[in-house]
Formats: C-alpha cells, sequence, structure tokens
C-alpha cells in the first residue's frame, strides 16, 4: 500500500505520474514503453538527471505491474450495472441518481444489450429545475465506448483519456454486455487499495480471521471460493460468477457500506467497503467452511 502518497496528495502524485506514462506511451508505440520505464527509474534510483519522486516511482511500478492485466479482471458484473430505460420519465431518473448516488446513469432501450448511452446528473437537474426546459432524453444522452473483455486496462485508461470518457461498456463476443468499467476504477487500480486497518486483504485473496470470518473483495470467484474453503456457493447459483454479483441477486439492488445481509443457513455479508458502484469488501460470517487451500492465509 502506498501510504505516503495519500499524504502528499494522491491525485497530484497521479497526475504527474499518469502524465508522464501517457507521454512515454505516445512517443513508444511499438511496445518499449516498460524498458523505458524500468529505465527512467533506474535513472532514479541512480540519481540520475531526470529524476522522479519516490512516489511517482512507485505508482509507475503499479502502471508496470498492471501491463498484461485486462479490463475483464476489474470490471463491474452485468449483475451490478445500474441503467434505467429510455421510457424513464425525469422523476424517475433523478430518483435512481439520488438513491444510488449516482453522477452518471446509463440508459439502455428495450432490454440492457442495447445501451443508448448515458445522461449526468448536474445536466439533468439543471433541465428540471428549469420551467423553460423540455426534457427530451436524447438531447442529454453521452456516448459509450464498447470495449472487449480482452483490453488492457492502461489501453482503456489512455483511450479514455483522450477521448474524456468517464466509463466503457465491455461486451463480449456475442455483442452481450457483459460488464462496466469505469475511469475511476482504472485509476484506483493503480493507486492501490489504499485502506486503514488490519483487515485489509489482497485483492483475489481469501482471508480467514481467528473467529472463523471470511474476508474478501467483490470480484472473488464463487467457484474459487469453493475450491478454497470446500463450500458450495457456486454450485448453488449456477447463473453467478462473483461474490458480489452473489449478493446482489440475493437482495435485488446494490447494498450499501456497513449493511449485513442475511443469506442461507444464517451465513452473514458484512459490507465493509462499497460504492454506489460496486461492492468492494466484506466479510461472510457463519459460513461452514470445510477445507483450506490456496489464496487463503490466516488473521
Amino acid at each position: 500500500m502506498i501510504r505516503n502518497v495519500i499524504e502528499k496528495s494522491v491525485l497530484s502524485v497521479l497526475k504527474r505520474s499518469l502524465k508522464l506514462w501517457f507521454k512515454l506511451s505516445k512517443k513508444d508505440p511499438d511496445g518499449h514503453i516498460t524498458e523505458t520505464i524500468l529505465e527512467l527509474i533506474e535513472q532514479d534510483e541512480d540519481g540520475g538527471r531526470h529524476a522522479i519522486d519516490a512516489d511517482e516511482r512507485a505508482l509507475l511500478g503499479n502502471v508496470l505491474d498492471l501491463k498484461d492485466t485486462t479490463v475483464s479482471s476489474i470490471q463491474i458484473p452485468r449483475a451490478e450495472i445500474v441503467m434505467v430505460p429510455n421510457q424513464s420519465s425525469v422523476e424517475e431518473i433523478l430518483d435512481t441518481m439520488i438513491e444510488k448516488k449516482m453522477s452518471q446513469l446509463i440508459i439502455y432501450k428495450d432490454e440492457i444489450d442495447n445501451i443508448l448511452g448515458y445522461v449526468i446528473q448536474e445536466e439533468i437537474i439543471s433541465c428540471y429545475k428549469n420551467p423553460k426546459c423540455k426534457f427530451d432524453l436524447k438531447n442529454f444522452l453521452k456516448p459509450l465506448d464498447f470495449i472487449a473483455p480482452s483490453m488492457q486496462i492502461l489501453d482503456c485508461l489512455l483511450t479514455m483519456r483522450e477521448k474524456g470518457q468517464k466509463m466503457a461498456i465491455v461486451v463480449d463476443e456475442y455483442g452481450s454486455v457483459d460488464g462496466l468499467v469505469t475511469f475511476t476504477d482504472l485509476i484506483e487500480e493503480i493507486i492501490g487499495d489504499i485502506q486503514e486497518g488490519e483487515s485489509i486483504n489482497p485483492p483475489g485473496e481469501i482471508v480467514v480471521k481467528e473467529n472463523g470470518e471470511v474476508l474478501v473483495d467483490g470480484h472473488t470467484r464463487l467457484d474459487e471460493m469453493d475450491e478454497t474453503l470446500g463450500v458450495n456457493l457456486k454450485q448453488e447459483n449456477e447463473g453467478v460468477h462473483t461474490i458480489a454479483g452473489l449478493i446482489c441477486e440475493a437482495i435485488g439492488r446494490l447494498p450499501s457500506r456497513g449493511e449485513v445481509i442475511l443469506y442461507k443457513n444464517n451465513v452473514e455479508f458484512l459490507i465493509l467497503d462499497a460504492t454506489p458502484r460496486k461492492i468492494n469488501r466484506i466479510c461472510i460470517r457463519n459460513l461452514q467452511i470445510q477445507q483450506q487451500k490456496k489464496h487463503l492465509r490466516g488473521f
């Protein structure tokens, strides 16, 4: 975790680091950016002329670690995407945005695989408050990019920055919506999960505490949990792939941070960290663990 980044202003350091990465990527279209950044980091460590500070070096190191990571690993799953049909009234759109605490909202026509674009809360409110403004949804729709799950997140970040877009829809080979990726999620992936407290577990790691509670991130796959813990979450929920997806399907909505969801066999899901768009971390109580294999550590 990059705790000193927070102390010096994450946004300031990240902006400089990404500006440097984007600059290098444009100069290096043939894919040698890894070597270029490594040379830059080594120059800095040796007191070179083009020195960068420790925080920028750490963030650039994160960039290198993520160079082969695809959007499928960080996307918001289809079941967790909040969207409304294009027949929605301005009141319904605003109510959804306020309830879900969202500044942008995706609009679809007839079925969720037919996405028209998204609207911005500030623009909708401005029209709603203006008696002379006649609300016509198509005048507020913003275009969305559609990307493949195999797209690397750094390429996605670069594309979003160049186009000034805040999110993109991930579609599968058949053109169906597979998930959603936002600019904020991409940035958070580079910064890392900066949280306080000893209960933090690295992404994808399953942590079992001494009292039997299990800590996981929202994108942990059910089949991995079944294999690791000897439980039957995936077997009991064939149409769901992640623990966040299971929770959303169980209650029919995205839960809030601090909420406790009661599940089968007295199992409880405590939402440790969540945003209006996704579930980040979960504490699972009363889960009957049968075994403990890979990706697991005691706590």
